[in-house]
């Protein structure tokens, strides 16, 4: 029996969306409880204690402990203790016994009645005679405690044992002094006694601290404290959970909130997934509320923990856990209204109880609350007008030590609500929004932005009223809330338009457009544009205006207008003259270079756009400098510039996380997973577009999500996986007709991908041709259509193709110039010109091996292979299986068919090499735990029933391993694991 509350009510097989225990980061511990398992079974007894916070993982090292134990041939006793139970003698030790007792054979049982007369006194079901009644109750209890000790020496006599007791801070004084008499005689015995206790309770249990000490001086026992998990640690334990990688900001927040504990860290998976907070579907999905759940056993188990500190020590803790960081000496002192006599034992009492701790902020003297969900739990179960009271208290002593300390005010004011002066709050409310802000801490600007309206609704001071709003709308459009932004914009631009504030109208119409286009209402915010520049008198030029005709260049540009981004563009080179602005001026170059590169001149639209950059530089201007850093890096994906790509991408993804703005990072990751792509980095490529589409989800733009699906489904197509591929195309489509033609070029591109790997080369070339001229007329695009060209017997228009993709080029060796080359060799290969082929795609192969084009070389490898079939089948069928191996690698399977089935026409065997693993694929953790049982033979019910997981979880692993490293039964991964030195049990 396990005390209740503990980790072992955990221990059950997932169902109906629970997720199961798991021990993860314990190595070294398990380790040590190996050692000592083989020790005591070579008849050398110990007490092995095992002590930690509650939550912390004892229960279930001591549940490895005894299957390992018990698969050792121990017999296995356990119980645990109750609070409720502190006032029954023996309780504890009764529960440990009695199923031993039980399952004696009548003889046994009779030897034991006859020997051990004082085992009647605890265990009725002896039906012993009463034992001689010695008048000396000590005597008496002597030689009840000799007998309960012989009857342990009597069952360690048949196997070893292995005896444990939970939650021993909770047992009954008699329990405690007996374990203590039984203890000090198995030096010599086969006996393993595990107990577990809370180390903050060892002074409230009577005679616990005095059992610890004196088997320690004895030397007949040793300690294991187990340690908060490190993050690492607490992402495998996730993966574990989960059978899948987890999302990112779910491990952050794990880490953060669970603080290392693997209780917390199950319930919150728990709860989250039966919230439907956390959902699966192609991968985990955190939704944006997820933080604010407290699981109920984590709330029941802190609560029972804080009901048993004194009254005024919970007032302490409260004040620490609601007051933060701003939980000084000083401030407890001046808020409470106690001085150091009463307060430094209550800290002292707290400390030693693991709830607070120190912590030294400028010199000053704090303290934390040591948990963080403590602290959560603390400060949910105030009531609200004792929470807002304190908040109040902490808010006016805050003013008198740090006044200047805006951020950390906003907090207390924000918390005291009515309680707080309203005028001085509103002032500070205000500058922390505007330094959060400055720092992109956006959420907390939204924060203070709404606590800030709040207050102003009440002074109805419309002229501030509608700033606030405005700037409350950037927090929200910055942090996806797309709908709350619409709404505040809203409301603040009817406040102007009835203020004439036109040019505050014409940057709120600009805001409202753009968030409106994402949103899909191309409609509602081309009507916004022109009602801003409407708004505007024409005769004077001002930043807004530029804005306003920013933006019309990016709508015109992504509806294939050039007429229309012409004359945007236009507009903001005068307007650019006129003001002297370098962030004008900025606008006015990627304007233009947008509709350089819509022409078809990408020479000239990268050098537009290193202008923008250092006109964006000069203003100071992040997001613009983000603009200019992305347009770079898209010229330098379609100049076919791809190692410089990665480069941009990688800086532009920065800027973005840098600015706190997530939906920024959109167009980064979607460029960095083509670039990766188009290099042969595939695994990079797919973890990349699998975190990327899981931000999408949750953060948007909705206008960017097509793009992201397509770039997912253009290196699915590549992999092989078609049925997938086309499966988010469809998503990609669902949502209407493609009137932003920037992003749906992007869907056609991945669409003719499809059709190339399906075999339907006629349809890739149309696909290809339909694209925009921005999109067409670039070197990736002629590329995969010179080859749909060829493929098609369209030859003419292959070599036409070619010889573009010849002038683009710098060089022969050069990546374009290597394209052109197998563009130009297919052709030749059509019309049976072998020989003239053979040349192009050995021309092409080396520039690609030169380059690490991983993807590119196995590619022109197999088509050299087919070029030379008729003449050289030896020499052909080496480079085919070099294009095999290349295909293998990147587990790109319908390339690797087509290598395989050249491979059989030439009579030759394909040999299949196992995929080389990139660095951190070894198998770790859970996973080769799962791989070693299944090599094994053990069955996956086997499995999970060894592990403490679920059969789906088991399943989940095994599909994971087997992708990883290529194979697809049980005998080759113990074939697999055996090469790489990994024991087989």
């Amino acid at each position: 029996m396990i005390a209740a509350g503990s980790a072992s009510e955990y221990l059950v097989p997932a169902v109906a969306g629970r997720v199961s225990s798991q021990l993860v980061g314990r190595e070294g511990e398990i380790g040590r409880m190996t050692e000592i398992i083989d020790r005591v079974a070579g008849g050398l007894g110990t007490v092995v204690f095992l002590s930690g916070e509650p939550g912390i993982g004892k229960t279930r090292l001591a549940q490895w402990t005894l299957e390992a134990a018990g698969a050792r041939g121990f017999q296995v006793l356990q119980a645990g203790s109750f609070p409720l139970e502190k006032d029954l003698p023996y309780a504890l030790l009764i529960a440990a016994f009695k199923p031993a007792l039980r399952r004696l054979n009548p003889g046994q049982r009779s030897v034991l009645a006859r020997d051990l007369r004082h085992l009647g006194l605890l265990f009725a079901d002896l039906e012993q005679s009463p034992s001689q009644v010695l008048g000396d109750p000590a005597l008496e209890k002597t030689r009840l405690f000799e007998d309960v000790s012989r009857l342990l020496e009597f069952l360690a006599a048949q196997s070893p044992v292995a005896l444990f007791v939970d939650d021993l801070h909770w047992a009954d004084n008699a329990s405690i002094e007996l374990l203590h008499y039984m203890t000090r005689g198995i030096a010599n015995q086969p006996v393993l006694v595990l107990a577990a206790y809370l180390p903050q309770e060892l002074d409230s249990a009577r005679g616990l601290r005095g059992l610890v000490r004196a088997l320690e001086r004895s030397g007949a026992c040793e300690e294991i404290q187990l340690r908060r998990l490190t993050p690492a640690a607490v992402a495998n334990m996730a993966v574990g959970l989960l059978g899948d990688e987890g999302p990112a900001e779910l491990i952050e927040m794990l880490n953060v909130r669970a603080g290392g504990t693997p209780l917390f860290i199950e319930a919150l998976i728990n709860s989250l997934i039966q919230d439907e907070r956390l959902v699966h579907r192609e991968q985990w999905t955190l939704s944006a509320d997820a933080s604010t759940i407290v699981p109920r056993s984590v709330g029941d188990l802190i609560g029972e923990r804080l009901e048993r500190i004194g009254h005024f020590d919970r007032r302490v803790l409260e004040l620490v856990a609601l007051a933060g960081d701003a939980a000084s000496h000083s401030l407890l002192k001046a808020v409470l209204e106690v001085d150091d006599h009463s307060l430094i034992p209550a800290l002292g009492r707290l400390r030693s109880t693991g709830l607070l701790s120190d912590q030294i902020t400028e010199g000053e003297l704090g303290y934390r609350v040591e948990h963080p969900m403590v602290r959560e739990v603390a400060y949910a179960n105030l009531p609200e007008i004792t929470r807002r009271r304190l908040h109040a208290l902490v808010s006016a002593e805050l003013e008198q030590i740090h006044p200047e300390d805006v951020e950390r005010l906003a907090i207390h004011y924000r918390g005291a609500g009515s309680e707080a002066p309203r005028d001085r709050a509103l002032e500070v409310t205000l500058a922390a929004a505007e330094r959060a802000r400055e720092r992109y801490a956006h959420e907390e600007a939204a924060r203070n932005f709404t606590a800030a309206l709040a207050l102003i609704r009440q002074t109805r001071n419309s002229e501030q009223m509608a700033a606030i709003l405005e700037s409350l709308g950037q927090a929200w459009e910055h942090v996806g809330e797309r709908a709350a932004a619409v709404a505040v914009w809203t409301e603040a631009l009817e406040q102007c338009q009835k203020a004439a504030d036109h040019r505050s109208v014409a940057r709120l119409r600009r805001q409202l457009a753009m968030v409106e286009w994402d949103q899909g209402r191309l409609e509602v915010a081309e009507s916004h544009l022109a009602a801003g520049i409407q708004a505007l008198d024409p005769s004077e030029a001002c930043e807004e205006l530029a804005d306003l005709y920013h933006a019309r260049s990016i709508f015109r540009i992504r509806l294939d207008d050039p007429h229309g981004a012409q004359e945007a563009a236009q507009h903001l080179l005068d307007l650019g003259h006129v003001l002297r602005s370098p962030r004008v001026r900025a606008e006015a170059h990627l304007a233009t270079s947008n509709l350089e590169a819509m022409r078809g001149h990408l020479e000239a639209a990268q050098a537009q756009a290193a202008l923008a950059l250092d006109a964006a530089l000069a203003a100071q201007d992040p997001l613009l400098q983000h603009r200019a850093v992305g347009f770079r890096c898209m010229y330098a994906i379609l100049a076919g510039d791809l190692e410089q790509a990665i480069v941009d991408a990688e800086e532009n993804l920065r800027q973005a996380q840098r600015m706190g703005t997530p939906s920024l990072e959109m167009l980064p990751r979607a460029r960095l997973v083509m670039a990766h792509v188009l290099c042969g980095r595939f695994d990079k490529a797919d973890r990349l577009s699998t975190e990327t589409l899981t931000l999408m989800q949750r953060v948007g733009p909705p206008r960017l999500l097509p793009g992201v699906l397509a770039s997912r489904a253009f290196l699915l197509a590549l992999r092989g996986q078609l049925d997938e591929a086309a499966a988010l195309l469809a998503d990609a489509r669902a949502g209407g007709p493609p009137a932003d033609r920037n992003v749906f070029d992007v869907v056609d591109f991945a669409d003719a991908a499809l059709a190339m790997e399906r075999g339907d080369y006629a349809r890739a070339a149309e696909q290809l041709e339909r694209l925009t001229t921005f999109h067409r007329l670039q070197p990736i695009t002629l590329s995969w259509l010179g080859q749909a060209q060829a493929a098609a017997g369209q030859i003419d228009a292959a070599l036409e193709t070619a010889g573009k993709l010849v002038e683009r080029s710098s060089a022969p060796g050069s990546y374009l110039g290597a394209l052109a080359q197998r563009v130009e060799g297919l052709a030749r290969l059509q019309r049976g010109e072998l020989d003239a082929a053979a040349d192009c795609f050995t021309r092409a192969a080396e520039a690609f091996a030169g380059l690490e084009s991983s993807f590119e070389l196995a590619a022109v490898q197999l088509d050299l292979a087919l070029a030379t079939a008729k003449d050289h089948p030896a020499a052909a069928a080496t480079v085919a299986q070099q294009s095999l191996d290349g295909f293998e690698r990147l587990r790109a399977r319908g390339r690797s068919d087509r290598a395989r089935q050249l491979l059989r026409q030439l009579g030759q065997r394909p040999v299949r090499t196992r995929p080389a693993r990139q660095p951190g694929e070894a198998l770790r953790g859970r996973e080769r735990e799962v791989a070693a049982l299944a090599a094994a033979g053990l069955t996956n019910q086997q499995i999970a029933d060894r592990l403490f997981i679920s059969v789906r979880t088991v399943t989940s692993h095994l599909d994971h391993i087997y992708a990883r490293l290529g194979i697809g039964s049980r005998a080759q991964l113990s074939k697999v694991l055996k090469s790489d030195g990994q024991a087989v049990t």
